[in-house]
């Protein structure tokens, strides 16, 4: 075809036709553009891992991670797996009343306590890049986390944070939040910050926000008997397509909200009183919440790659505890991770 072309076509000619020939050409030889990856909270865990996954295969050839080669062994592995210890706390007041609120004092003591012992603060998104994509997370990082967006969070956490360099991370219960009485009721409750001070906090890059459910946090006593949900559990009698429907709407809405008043789409959600369903952890997922967190009380182990380490991560309530027996629990609890999840590492190389 080349030669024929040559003879027929003066040489300007035929360079000319031969260039218009490879450009049409080109295009459907280029490999096609990866689909552009949403930002998480948009859509669901499995479609995230997708999307993400062949993005990273499609521009570096490698998975979401680079593995490392140990050459004396011939072994490919990818960063080792990092414990995480996470804190519990809630309301924050001047005396501290025992139970869910700790005293201010004590408070700052604690985060004071954890820096000097080298302790580093994490965020959630940070916690999921490590699962995701192997980024690496500091020495000894540790997530604190406070439930249900008290006012006192802000008023009294947040410049504690700012004055520390410290991050910490915070459930909204959606339906209180700016609120200082109890749904549909005149019955006071602690009052709740803000949408809009949530949105300040968040853009400090100091806090992280999550949800706590927009209307599962339910207090019995404030209830009509038949909707006093304990967590998400299903009510007595209500059966399971209604009781997933109602997961999914209540999940749904927290991130909706979340996302349009502070900008950002949330990525982790904490069961109201640790409690959790087969179910629930389902609409969870489909909701777009990458982490979920439980009451449990142990050290999570964070393993590259495995997305379920990201799910049901516990978390140790703290209370009016000094900070020398803080950091004694973390001690221990430590020690014995590490006797039970013995990994033995690849030789130095």
């Amino acid at each position: 075809m080349r030669d024929i072309l040559s003879r027929l076509l003066p040489p300007a000619v035929f360079y000319l036709v031969s260039f218009l020939i490879l450009a049409a050409l080109l295009p459907w030889a280029a490999p096609p553009e990866p689909e552009p990856l949403p930002p998480a909270g948009t859509l669901s865990i499995d479609r995230y891992l997708t999307l993400g996954t062949a993005q990273a295969a499609s521009s570096s050839g490698a998975g979401p991670m680079s593995p490392r080669v140990c050459p004396a062994q011939g072994l490919v592995r990818t960063p080792e797996p990092v414990s995480l210890p996470i804190l519990m706390y809630h309301d924050i007041s001047e005396t501290g009343k025992g139970g869910s609120t700790i005293a201010y004092d004590t408070l700052r003591a604690h985060l004071l306590a954890l820096k000097g012992a080298g302790y580093h603060t994490v965020s959630l998104q940070q916690i999921a890049d490590f699962v995701l994509w192997g980024e690496p997370l500091p020495d000894k990082p540790i997530l604190l986390t406070f439930d249900d967006g008290y006012l006192s969070n802000y008023e009294k956490l947040f410049p504690l944070l700012e004055d520390l360099n410290i991050q910490a991370s915070i459930f909204l219960i959606g339906v209180h939040t700016g609120r200082t009485e109890y749904k549909g009721t005149c019955s006071s409750i602690n009052p709740h910050f803000s949408y809009a001070q949530a949105r300040e906090m968040l853009e400090s890059g100091l806090v992280s926000l999550g949800s706590h459910t927009y209307d599962m946090h339910r207090y019995a006593p404030l209830e009509p008997k038949d909707q006093a949900r304990e967590g998400v559990l299903p009510l007595k009698g209500e059966g399971r397509s209604l009781y997933c429907l109602r997961l999914a709407e209540d999940f749904r809405l927290s991130s909706r909200l979340l996302t349009r008043y502070t900008g950002e789409a949330p990525i982790a959600l904490a069961y109201p009183q640790g409690l959790y369903t087969p179910e629930s952890e389902a609409a969870r997922r489909q909701a777009g919440y990458l982490l979920s967190f439980t009451v449990e009380p142990e050290i999570n182990v964070l393993r590259p790659g495995a997305v379920e380490s990201l799910s049901l991560l516990g978390r140790y309530s703290i209370d009016d505890i000094s900070a020398q027996a803080l950091l004694k629990l973390l001690n221990k609890e430590t020690a014995a991770l590490e006797q039970k999840d013995c990994v033995t590492p690849c030789p130095e190389w």
